[in-house]
């Protein structure tokens, strides 16, 4: 359903060793990652959410449900793949996913003083990176309540709200 948070979405999928590319936000919902075209951490190697997308049905500013896919309203169908909703409202999806076997988590962090060389170490990296890498680089304040995710605590001895960088993601493999 569109309303599946990313969270929700990736615990099903991993379930099963299956998974589709989406962001590391875990409260974005599905509908909302297909409808800004679904950039994530697989996207390098498995290109955008809505390059899953099969089948949606829409309700259109008229009132009216239509089921959209290459075959079924295709006019639609485009339209509502990274369209950011302008289409109508989505109230179901149909996506495909993948097998997936391995996946190895990345995060590395930088003091400030420190951004630059993480910043060309980031560069260099993703310039030699086989599509299987995935690295996001993130700029932000500390603070554990400042983000959901646990890197925007920073290091154990960071004072909270000093600028930190950290580049994240996932290598799909060992």
């Amino acid at each position: 359903e569109p309303g599946a948070t990313i969270m929700e979405v990736g615990r099903a999928l991993h379930a099963v060793e299956r998974a589709l590319p989406h962001g590391d936000c875990p409260t974005v919902a599905l509908g909302g990652l297909a409808a800004g075209a679904g950039f994530g951490y697989a996207t390098r190697s498995l290109g955008l959410t809505i390059d899953f997308l099969r089948r949606a049905t829409i309700v259109t500013p008229d009132g009216d449900s239509h089921v959209a896919s290459l075959d079924s309203n295709p006019d639609l169908f485009w339209a509502c793949r990274g369209g950011g909703g302008t289409a109508g409202l989505a109230t179901e999806l149909v996506l495909d996913t993948v097998a997936v076997g391995r996946v190895t988590g990345i995060l590395l962090c930088w003091r400030w003083d420190a951004a630059v060389d993480g910043i060309l170490l980031y560069d260099e990296i993703l310039h030699r990176a086989p599509p299987e890498l995935d690295l996001k680089l993130k700029i932000r304040t500390t603070g554990a309540d400042r983000f959901i995710d646990g890197a925007s605590a920073g290091p154990p001895d960071a004072i909270p709200g000093t600028p930190l960088m950290h580049i994240d993601g996932q290598f799909l493999g060992g």
